[in-house]
């Protein structure tokens, strides 16, 4: 079974085991790239191909929405820390496939391989 391959973008150091243990624990099939600025996102996304792309909406560079329209057909979903209806409207409005609002607990991640 062919890999999925991940576009992480996200500063947050625990987000980011966060979600790489439960791609361990869960077996999931992911390879998992992770980068925590929009203009590494963008080198990764010029040197290789992605199947699905979770942006943080906030990293020390910019939006993660203001790279949406460099995934040219990849699935995006927006992370948010702000679970306000403007973000979700906005992710959606510049092509986003689905948004997620991060929580303390961490379930947000359960429904990512959904």
């Amino acid at each position: 079974m062919e890999r999925i391959k991940v576009l992480l973008l996200e500063d947050e150091p625990l987000d980011i085991e966060s979600l790489k243990k439960l791609i361990r624990t869960q077996s999931l099939n992911y390879d998992l790239k992770t980068v925590s600025t929009c203009s590494e996102a963008r080198q990764c996304l010029s040197e290789a191909s992605f199947d699905v792309a979770l942006l943080d909406s906030h990293v020390p560079d910019a939006s993660g929405l203001t790279i949406l329209s460099d995934l040219e057909g990849v699935p995006a979903i927006i992370i948010t820390g702000q679970g306000d209806e403007e973000t979700a409207v906005r992710a959606l409005k510049n092509g986003a496939s689905d948004y997620l609002v991060k929580d303390l607990s961490g379930m947000y991640l359960h429904l990512l391989p959904t």
